[in-house]
């Protein structure tokens, strides 16, 4: 301790030391997407690749998903969100090391896609 006490240079070392291990040592382990934005993201997805999937190519590859449509739906789901593909990706790696929250992610998108459904069946 006396060794601390007399050295001025020792002192602002370990202080500096400290600040730097609790400013950049502690990050939190959160996701770049909430589990809402997830959920409402990944709805989308589903729904422009359900929607693709039932475009025509052309007359004769009729039923086959049309990829040129379903990447343009996609980036514009992620231009809608405020969002990255990055971004996208490394959240849902993030879930998935977490299959609970990803459950829970896609019960929600089960949810909405029943709600849609009975509103339909309703007209």
């Amino acid at each position: 301790m006396q060794i601390f006490k007399s050295n001025p240079f020792l002192q602002k070392s370990l202080v500096s030391c400290i600040c730097f291990l609790f400013l950049f040592g502690c990050k939190t382990d959160a996701p770049p997407l909430s589990m809402k934005q997830m959920s409402s993201i990944l709805l989308d997805l589903h729904l422009a690749e359900a929607y693709a999937h039932h475009l025509p190519k052309d007359s004769m590859h009729r039923g086959l998903k049309n990829e040129d449509t379903l990447l343009y739906f996609n980036a514009q789901i992620l231009k809608d969100h405020k969002t990255t593909q990055n971004e996208l990706q490394t959240s849902l790696a993030w879930y998935q090391s977490r299959p609970e929250l990803l459950d829970s992610i896609y019960e929600q998108v089960m949810n909405e896609l029943s709600v849609r459904e009975s509103k339909l069946q309703q007209k």
